[in-house]
């Protein structure tokens, strides 16, 4: 039981991690002369990086939103989103 309660731990902390890492997503100065995978591959991550600024704004508390999330590791979302307003990201 102990071991499926750390992967299940680890699991939502490689969740909010990627989120982070979405969240500071940040695309190259110009795209000209891109190839089209890469140019397709900025696009998706712009998205993915809109998808985690909703997600760390939004005051939800269920199971699979950033405050959720932070219930399940024992973190306090608002000192989270502190540090984002800080760094003027949020």
């Amino acid at each position: 039981m102990m071991r499926e309660s750390k992967s299940y731990l680890k699991l939502w902390a490689n969740i909010l991690q990627r989120a982070i890492e979405d969240f500071y997503y940040e695309p190259p100065e110009t795209t000209e002369n891109l190839p089209n995978c890469q140019y397709s591959q900025i696009k998706r991550e712009l998205y993915w990086k809109e998808q985690a600024q909703a997600w760390f704004k939004n005051r939800s508390d269920e199971f699979n939103s950033f405050e959720g999330v932070c219930t399940i590791l024992g973190l306090e979302p608002s000192e989270i989103r502190k540090k984002l307003h800080e760094e003027k990201l949020l």
